[in-house]
């Protein structure tokens, strides 16, 4: 995407930050993860299947239709609500755009961006990528400032209810140590026990994984 364009994403972008716009009436999509900062429930956009066969003989793949089923009401229960705390770099997404989400403990999922929509790093140890979409943003993110190369900084205000996947958490959902997901984007994703399983406060629509590591790097108890 070119410099000028990018600019005017940012300038359209900071004047719905600024001013509430489009985005502050509509459902949060944050995949903190991830990145998925999500920060899913991070990310939106025309999702390419990561192909759980590639990644090894993990036969688990849970739907996000028994994810709401069995866990989200453990989330409403049983849970502890958090919120993030660290900053993210953010910027533009050229339309087609392929991230691949990569944490600290390796690959965790793929991504396509669709016009408008944000490709967020999160300062971590692994820094990892993630799309969000463009009506969720400024719902999750306030703009502090602008830097080189197309990226801005920007403060988080997302919040979701977390609970770690254990063993016995892992077993009811029929699954072993690592498994596979439907992710809300339509891509897999892999957990594994230690990991976080999240949904998004207050919409609580949709689960995806924050991975242990990058979890206690990004959010504290709200």
């Amino acid at each position: 995407m070119p410099a000028e364009e990018k600019k005017g994403l940012f300038s359209r972008l900071k004047s719905k930050l600024l001013g509430g716009g489009e985005g502050a009436e509509l459902e949060s999509t944050d995949m903190d993860s991830p990145a998925n900062d999500a920060e899913s429930d991070d990310a939106s956009g025309a999702a390419r299947p990561f192909d759980a066969a590639d990644s090894g003989a993990i036969a688990e793949n849970i739907s996000q239709a028994l994810l709401i089923e069995r866990v989200m009401p453990i989330l409403q229960s049983d849970s502890h609500r958090f919120k993030k705390i660290r900053q993210v770099h953010a910027r533009p997404a050229d339309d087609g755009e392929e991230i691949v989400t990569t944490t600290a403990d390796g690959v965790e999922t793929k991504n396509t961006a669709k016009p408008g929509d944000m490709v967020v790093k999160n300062l971590t140890g692994a820094q990892e990528l993630y799309i969000i979409g463009a009506r969720s943003f400024p719902r999750l993110y306030d703009l502090n400032q602008e830097l080189d190369d197309g990226w801005a900084l920007y403060d988080p205000k997302g919040e979701v209810l977390a609970v770690e996947v254990t063993k016995k958490l892992a077993a009811d959902l029929g699954a072993s140590s690592e498994f596979f997901i439907e992710a809300p984007w339509g891509s897999d994703e892999r957990v594994r026990v230690g990991d976080f399983l999240v949904a998004p406060f207050p919409t609580l629509k949709k689960i995806y994984r924050i991975a242990r590591t990058e979890f206690d790097q990004t959010y504290s108890p709200a």
